[in-house]
């Protein structure tokens, strides 16, 4: 097949963002036979760079286009974003330059099916949509784009939760969404000799180490594990902070990471951790999560239920992520009993195994040759 993939973003060798989107894609060309064409705007604006950074490279061809904007923050016009335009304009721009025609377009989030959609309806191109927003923007259920949305072939979705909002919302229906919940990279997200880690990173044996990765935004909550910490006054308490942008980062005692890091990287650190921690307000299937689990790790998460599906008692403690003191107590509660932490630590493991990125990505790609055939 000819897929054109349209991402609200991706990684290149100075960004990390969106890592997930280049983790399917590069799945989809191990697998071979398929023509991958990603078309994601550059924005010089956002980047405060004109020239364009290196791609990641591949062992196959995967043909990345990135037309060069520049976006003006949430300035509108007659009630439009002229962001938003200037995105849209830009792809359409470069979908009408392809030689070949794509056979379907997969578009990660419902923002970019309105971007591929002129394109798709002038070629007869079906899309297929990647529904895995935290939140679905309730502007999609309005009349404007209910042309749009009729004309989605079909919906991935990454969670229950997901998919039970898109059809409440009147964005698709139950016959053309299917659940595939978001998968890692064994062999890069997997258990490794913790001792070693630790030793580089400056902890000692006996310490007690939290992680956390995510944006430092209020959704994420580092701030509110940040507080949990310092309230417990525990100086065997250690924590790894992966994230580095936003408002409300951590400043609690015992940070022996705090900062950015290429997604490969990430292993390392949260094989240094005891638990992983992230009180997270709203999520579609948090990658996160996913890998902190491949690594061996009990979960401190949220009790909402975006999480359905993938945590339970077996594998974690569910917790009101807006209070600082259920985060304290249960980080105490892993810290001081050790059998709790193995039983965690093996439902994780066991959960992760059957969340692959391959796996995922061989069942999204049935879905898409099914779509073409019938299209």
């Amino acid at each position: 097949m000819n897929i054109c993939i349209i991402p609200w973003d991706y990684p290149d060798t100075l960004r990390p963002t969106y890592a997930f989107v280049k983790e399917l894609v590069e799945q989809w060309g191990l697998m071979g036979g398929h023509s991958l064409t990603v078309v994601s705007p550059f924005s010089i604006t956002k980047t405060k760079r004109w020239l364009r950074p290196a791609e990641i490279s591949t062992s196959y061809p995967i043909n990345i286009i990135r037309p060069r904007i520049a976006t003006l923050s949430n300035l509108r016009l007659f009630g439009r974003s002229v962001s938003r335009e200037i995105v849209h304009w830009a792809v359409y721009n470069e979908l009408c330059k392809l030689k070949q025609k794509p056979d379907v377009i997969y578009c990660h989030f419902w923002e970019q099916a309105i971007t591929a959609y002129r394109y798709a309806r002038e070629n007869n191109i079906p899309i297929v949509v990647a529904c895995g927003e935290s939140e679905i923007p309730k502007e999609w259920a309005l009349d404007p784009y209910r042309s749009m949305c009729n004309s989605v072939a079909h919906v991935v979705c990454v969670s229950i939760k997901n998919k039970r909002e898109a059809i409440s919302m009147g964005l698709t229906k139950e016959e053309k969404c299917s659940v595939h919940p978001n998968g890692i990279d064994g062999s890069i997200f997997r258990v490794s000799d913790q001792k070693e880690l630790r030793k580089r990173m400056g902890a000692n044996e006996s310490d007690f180490v939290t992680a956390f990765t995510g944006w430092f935004v209020n959704r994420k909550g580092a701030n509110r594990v940040s507080a949990a910490i310092d309230s417990l006054n525990d100086p065997e308490i250690k924590s790894i902070f992966v994230g580095g942008k936003g408002e409300f980062g951590p400043t609690c005692q015992g940070i022996i990471f705090n900062g950015m890091l290429n997604h490969s990287e990430i292993p390392n650190y949260l094989n240094c951790a005891d638990v992983f921690v992230l009180p997270t307000l709203k999520e579609g299937c948090c990658n996160a999560i996913v890998e902190a689990m491949a690594c061996g790790l009990p979960i401190i998460s949220s009790d909402k239920d975006f999480n359905e599906g993938l945590l339970d008692e077996t594998n974690s403690i569910l917790v009101d992520p807006e209070s600082v003191d259920d985060i304290a107590n249960a980080i105490k509660r892993i810290k001081n009993d050790t059998k709790l932490r193995c039983r965690l630590r093996e439902g994780a493991l066991a959960k992760a195994a059957q969340l692959t990125i391959r796996q995922r990505a061989m069942n999204i790609i049935s879905e898409l040759e099914r779509v073409v055939n019938n299209n």
